[in-house]
């Protein structure tokens, strides 16, 4: 009777870990860009609403930053989600005990589904860490989520503020350096979480398995 064949080994995805570290920093740039160029496109759109025109009337370098930033953002989406369904089916192999609050379904939908967003996506990767960690050496991840949860609120309160209101186009600029702030700040953090995880799943993964327990043998003597 042949042997039972062992499964193969599961390895972290550390290419899907580079992609997403790469694309959180091009995420920080564009935002840090962003920010430069909403200055002078805040003096442009008060010189057109000064005239009684819209600020849809001209087309500054700061439009064409924010048009950049949708396929940016949803690339950076899909290759993080990619990472994290991997990271956590290695955190599962790792550490099958560890219980996870979220399925994997809400790798994918926890980042945009109303309301939930606020927290779901902060408890899988939290879960994802600790089960990755046997050791229980774990990152804060208080300060990455306020960073993110800032930079989610401060791109949409800056989409509205380009538009036809003077005193609001004023704001423009400030909501604009704070958003990116948060995006710096939140992408060092995540990129030190993302590399990290990885690096623990390679060690755990990598680690030779525990050799089997010894079978029992009667004592001396014994039946």
């Amino acid at each position: 009777m042949l042997p039972p064949v062992a499964p193969p080994r599961r390895r972290p995805p550390d290419g899907l870990a580079v992609a997403s570290v790469a694309l959180a920093v091009l995420v920080a740039v564009v935002q840090v860009v962003s920010a430069v160029t909403s200055f002078d496109a805040r003096t442009r759109f008060q010189e057109v609403l000064s005239t009684g025109g819209s600020t849809a009337d001209v087309l500054t370098t700061y439009d064409w930053v924010v048009m950049a930033f949708a396929p940016v953002l949803l690339a950076t989406y899909v290759v993080t989600c990619l990472w994290l369904s991997a990271a956590r089916v290695n955190a599962v192999a790792i550490s099958p005990r560890v219980p996870h609050a979220r399925s994997r379904l809400w790798v994918w939908l926890g980042w945009w589904v109303p309301v939930v967003a606020l927290w779901f996506p902060y408890q899988v990767v939290r879960d994802v860490q600790r089960a990755s960690t046997p050791s229980g050496r774990t990152f804060a991840l208080g300060p990455w989520w306020t960073a993110w949860l800032v930079f989610l609120f401060g791109s949409r309160i800056t989409s509205q503020l380009a538009g036809n209101d003077p005193e609001m186009v004023d704001l423009l600029p400030g909501f604009e350096v704070v958003t990116a702030v948060a995006a710096v700040i939140g992408c060092g953090l995540w990129c030190r979480l993302v590399l990290r995880i990885t690096d623990q799943q390679d060690a755990a993964l990598s680690a030779p398995p525990a050799p089997p327990p010894l079978a029992s043998r009667p004592w001396p003597g014994g039946a």
